[in-house]
């Protein structure tokens, strides 16, 4: 039979006193202020919506049947609540 390793039981875990919360506190926000501050980072811009995709959302809103695109017909088809566009 194989021997098991005991463990050191640990009690529960301190909280820091009110004074060195108040500390820490200070020590954190003087350095804040020397920091830089960080750039935020701008909101991405989407691309061009490919030709397509703009024509079928468009007939999707229109609640069309189908659309032209590239001499090509797609109709409208449906999966329970999800509405497409196949060719």
């Amino acid at each position: 039979m194989a021997t098991r390793r005991r463990t050191k039981r640990r009690g529960p875990k301190r909280r820091a006193s009110k004074k060195s919360m108040r500390r820490t506190s200070r020590k954190s926000a003087k350095r804040s202020g020397k920091r830089k501050s960080s750039k935020k980072s701008s909101k991405r811009r989407s691309g061009k919506k490919n030709a397509f995709f703009s024509l079928m959302l468009a007939a999707k809103k229109k609640n069309e049947p189908s659309f032209m695109y590239n001499g090509k017909m797609y109709k409208r088809k449906q999966k329970g609540h999800l509405v497409f566009y196949k060719a």
